[in-house]
């Protein structure tokens, strides 16, 4: 079962066919903490199918039981004989990066190379093009990356660096909310890991808007 959580709507995906869409109301003054699913016919008519359930959020751990055939909330956290209530325990998925699509909006970042501070700014990122803010400078490249093998391309249309018309090659990771790329000079090999080394500038960058 894959879930996902936003505002107020989940959309949950049972086997691999079946595609429901649901209201959800909680009342958290109640113990266990309870919440209502009404399921959707569209984006806001309601076809009166309703659930009660009762749930408990550890982290990024969430576990809900569900009582089916319009029958009241249960009382625990189980699933006996003859009754009529689903359990499941979900589990959150990280955020990560997997496409362009995900690095969409601003984002603060400070770069370093063997220990030396190189530049603090920010940068824009829409789609396949970034724009790169230092101090009164603004500078436009496009970028590229392949999540499946943490590579990441920047290719620089103005600034100093544009004038060179060589890219930097790059390879990225992301942990707790950052985003790390390791590069080497304009059109240089690209690192052969994605650690500190000679020649190697490591830029640290957490999103500021994310759009």
């Amino acid at each position: 079962m894959q879930w996902e959580i936003e505002g107020t709507t989940m959309s949950h995906f049972i086997g691999t066919e079946l595609g429901q869409q649901s209201r959800i109301a909680i009342d958290s003054t109640k113990s266990p903490k309870q919440l209502t699913l009404t399921v959707l016919k569209g984006p806001k008519e309601e076809i009166g199918l309703k659930s009660e359930c009762i749930f408990e959020w550890n982290g990024d751990k969430l576990r809900i039981c569900i009582a089916t055939g319009g029958q009241p909330a249960p009382t625990e956290f189980a699933v006996k004989k003859q009754t009529v209530y689903g359990l499941l325990d979900l589990e959150r998925i990280p955020e990560g990066i997997r496409e362009l699509k995900d690095l969409a909006g601003e984002w603060k970042y400070s770069a370093v190379q063997e220990g030396k501070e190189l530049s603090t700014g920010t940068i824009d990122i829409y789609r396949d093009v970034i724009w790169i803010t230092l101090g009164d400078k603004v500078e436009k490249a496009i970028v590229s990356l392949d999540a499946d093998i943490g590579f990441f391309d920047i290719t620089p249309i103005t600034g100093p660096i544009a004038l060179q018309s060589k890219p930097l090659l790059g390879r990225f990771t992301w942990k707790d909310g950052e985003l790390t790329v390791y590069s080497g000079l304009p059109g240089a090999e690209r690192p052969a890991e994605a650690k500190t080394g000679k020649g190697v500038t490591v830029a640290v960058m957490v999103r500021a808007v994310k759009k």
